[in-house]
This record gives C-alpha cells, sequence and structure tokens, in this order.
C-alpha cells in the first residue's frame, strides 16, 4: 500500500517525532484554554468575585487534564490498546476520567461554592451536567490518541507491505527451486539452433516449455491440484529432457484414478534427482488407490538398473 505524504503538513505533523515537542505544546494550550473556559462556564457572574482563585483554578484543572492524557499515552494506550486488550483500556479509561471529574468536583467546585454561599443541590441539572463533563472529557482523551493511531497505522501498513514482499520473495525462489535451470539454458540453446533446420521441432519444444512454466507459475500457487494436471506436468518435462537429450527413453504408466487433489509437485524432486544422473532408460508407473498413490521408478543405465519407490498417503494430503 503506497502513502502519498507530499506536502502533506497535517499528516506530517501528526505522525513526524520531529514535531512531537510542538504537537504537545499545542495539546497542553489547549488544554489550558478549555480549563479555564471551564472554570468561567463554571461561575458565571462569580468569577469576578472569587479574583485570583479563578486562575489557580484554572490551571488545577489544566494540569489534572494533562496528567490525565499523559497518563493515557504513556500507560493505558501501550499496554492495553496496542495489545488489542479493547475492553480493559476503555474500562480503564472510563475509571480514570470519573476520578479526574470526582476530584473536580470534589476539591474544586463544591468548595468554592458553599465558600461564596451558593446553592449546591444535587438534582437533574447537575447530574447532566456531570455527563456532559464526562463524556467532554472522554472525547477530549481519545482525540489525543490520533497520532499514536496513525503512526501505529503506518507501522502496520509497512510491516504488511514487508510481509507481502517476503511472501512473494519466497514464492519466486520455490519457483527457482523446482525450475532446473540447466535444463531450461538447454532447451532455449536447443531451440535456437532448431529453428532453422527444424521449425516444426523448435516450436513443440517452446510450447512444451510454456506448458510447463505456466503448471509452475499458476497451478502451483493452488493449494491441491488434480493428479492428472501432476502427472501431465512431469510428462512435459520429461518430454523436453528427451528433446535435448534424445538418447533419453522414457514411458508413463497409469493406474488408478487420476481426478484425485492432491499438493503440486510432490513427485517433481523425486523424478529430478533421477534424471539428473542422466539414465538411459526411465519407465514410471503410478499406480493409485483409495489409501495412497504409490510411484515406483525403473532406472536402467549401461551396466546397472535400479528401482526406487515413492509413496504418498491421501490421509496425509
Amino acid at each position: 500500500m503506497v502513502i502519498d505524504r507530499t506536502n502533506n503538513i497535517v499528516f506530517d505533523f501528526l505522525t513526524e517525532r520531529r514535531f512531537s515537542i510542538r504537537r504537545k505544546a499545542l495539546c497542553i494550550v489547549m488544554l489550558i484554554g478549555c480549563s479555564f473556559g471551564q472554570v468561567f462556564l463554571m461561575f458565571g457572574e462569580q468569577v469576578e468575585s472569587l479574583g485570583y482563585v479563578a486562575y489557580i483554578l484554572g490551571g488545577a484543572l489544566a494540569l489534572l487534564y494533562v496528567l490525565l492524557l499523559h497518563f493515557n499515552i504513556t500507560y493505558l494506550v501501550p499496554r492495553f490498546l496496542l495489545h488489542n486488550k479493547y475492553v480493559e483500556y476503555f474500562t480503564l479509561l472510563l475509571i480514570v476520567t470519573v476520578t479526574v471529574l470526582l476530584c473536580v468536583k470534589s476539591f474544586t467546585k463544591y468548595p468554592i461554592f458553599c465558600s461564596y454561599k451558593a446553592i449546591n443541590s444535587f438534582n437533574a441539572v447537575s447530574l447532566l451536567d456531570t455527563l456532559s463533563s464526562l463524556i467532554i472529557t472522554a472525547i477530549c482523551v481519545t482525540s489525543s490518541l490520533i497520532p499514536t493511531l496513525v503512526r501505529q497505522w503506518l507501522i502496520d501498513t509497512r510491516n504488511i507491505g514487508n510481509l507481502e514482499n517476503r511472501r512473494l520473495k519466497s514464492t519466486i525462489d520455490e519457483f527457482k527451486s523446482h525450475i532446473n535451470t540447466e535444463l531450461l539454458y538447454d532447451i532455449i540453446a536447443n531451440a535456437s539452433e532448431q529453428v532453422k533446420t527444424a521449425p516444426d521441432k523448435a516450436s513443440d519444444m517452446i510450447v512444451s516449455l510454456s506448458e510447463l512454466l505456466r503448471y509452475e507459475l499458476y497451478d502451483c500457487k493452488r493449494e491441491k491440484v488434480i493428479l492428472h494436471s501432476d502427472i501431465e506436468f512431469t510428462r512435459n518435462y520429461l518430454s523436453l529432457v528427451h528433446q535435448v537429450s534424445p538418447s533419453f527413453i522414457y514411458s508413463i504408466s497409469v493406474t488408478g484414478n487420476t481426478n484425485l487433489f492432491v499438493p503440486p509437485l510432490q513427485f517433481l524432486s523425486f523424478i529430478q534427482d533421477i534424471v539428473r544422473r542422466q539414465p538411459e532408460k526411465l519407465d514410471i508407473y503410478y499406480t493409485i488407490d483409495s489409501m495412497a498413490i504409490e510411484l515406483r521408478c525403473e532406472v536402467s543405465r549401461c551396466n546397472s538398473s535400479e528401482i526406487k519407490f515413492m509413496r504418498l498417503e491421501l490421509k496425509k494430503c
């Protein structure tokens, strides 16, 4: 995922570390303004009679809100929110926010009201005022998470991109391991020589090579393929080996139902290992039953012959 950050001042201000001090300063200034505004709204016309006490009270409220935000960003977010513990995070955040509001009510508002003979009774209006203060404070606290969440989103996006690149590299490496590069070069060299003298033969080689590569590039990405397709891939592979080395003779015999789903290229490494030893003749026998697929290879050389077996349990597929 590509993120365009060109000339995006707001985005840089929210995410770049070099703006950290400015972000904190702006947040503190906004909290001070909100705190003094809350004091003036709380006492109304009685603010003038409070004198410097109103400013002390506003500073105390601002300090409480700064401590609340600091506790949220430095403790609650790293330990709970970023570890996907959402219930614990919001529960603790609610408890801390309510505690701060109770401190505001208990140690500032009510004593001041009592000192100046103001009416201090609990009613529906005071309850709504408390709820509105709780909601506004919660919104302010959660809004402070924007830089943290955006930064975490960028980190997650970068990690996802790295994982995609690793997966692609792993797929390419796996594909390269399946291809016999020496055989590929030999086929291309042989086809280029046959173009002038035997173009039909060169065309058949290129078609067989394209089918081989198509199977490895596309069909092998699936978790399972039909056994018939896998056998045809082996046949194309051995056909190309025969076209490069005409002295090599092969045959494939199949007994049983090939309309089964199996993981791709299960027998390729086994057959490639035999072909690399340059046998004169290779006879392959597939025996398929309800329990397993048995591969028997009869390998013939000048003065020797051997039989190799490979068995694939279907219940493990």
